[in-house]
């Protein structure tokens, strides 16, 4: 199973809703959200995992995915990189922002995630916390 669905099944069965998104395609690799539009995918969501290693940059061409998470970031959406040795995350390193190597546990994942919403949002509540019934 690929990752992007394995992890999407991990973090609903952790009790989030979960939308994907498969990254700038071809021919061109271009996504709204690397030309400076609004994506409506991340407009109605509360945290982004991106991996940094998306097939536009495997391409060479369109959007690279460190632009998107500059795009994320901008917006003000909490952020999951999924990063390899030799990704650009220096300038990600900031308050939410979590960097985890590109094939964490599913676990480590859900973790994550809940430490970015609640750098952003204050306490945790939801799935998972003692918050949460």
């Amino acid at each position: 199973m690929p990752s992007r669905e394995r992890f999407a099944g991990a973090l609903e069965d952790a009790g989030f809703d979960v939308t994907t998104c498969p990254g700038p395609s071809g021919p061109g690799y271009e996504c709204i959200g690397g030309r400076g539009m609004a994506c409506p995918l991340v407009s109605d969501t509360d945290v982004v995992v991106l991996d940094l290693r998306l097939e536009s940059d495997e391409m060479g061409l369109g959007a690279p995915a460190w632009e998107l998470a500059l795009t994320y970031r901008g917006a003000g959406k909490p952020l999951v990189v999924l990063s390899g040795e030799s990704d650009p995350v220096s300038l990600l390193r900031e308050p939410g922002v979590e960097i985890l190597p590109r094939r964490p546990e599913p676990r480590t994942l859900i973790e994550a995630v809940r430490r970015v919403l609640a750098e952003s949002s204050g306490p945790a509540t939801g799935p998972g916390t003692d918050d949460h019934p």
